[in-house]
């Protein structure tokens, strides 16, 4: 059954930020994009690389390692070759703690 996890505080989230960690066997990032919150794997699917370490502006994240860009409010890349979206998982925030279902 899915629960909620912590897996930051909001604090960890400023402007152009993302934090990831291990939730279980999953790498989980999360990130917040005009004041909502975003959770998604933190591996990308075109290259297992990991996505916190990536820039993000605004809601577009790229991948360090090719330059692939995803969109983090709903997974899909933005730029050719198009291939497999990110896999998001719902998030929300209760007072300070970022909490993502698993």
């Amino acid at each position: 059954m899915a629960e909620f996890r912590k897996v930051a505080q909001i604090s960890d989230l400023g402007p152009g930020k993302i934090k990831a960690t291990q939730v279980g066997s999953e790498y989980v990032a999360v990130t917040q994009v005009d004041g909502k919150v975003y959770a998604f794997d933190d591996t990308c699917p075109h290259a297992a690389c990991s996505m916190a370490e990536g820039e993000i502006d605004g809601a577009v994240i790229m991948c360090v390692c090719h330059g692939r860009e995803y969109n983090v409010t709903d997974g899909k890349p933005v730029n050719p070759p198009f291939g497999d979206p990110m896999k998001l998982y719902p998030a929300k925030v209760e007072g300070d703690d970022v909490l993502v279902e698993m």
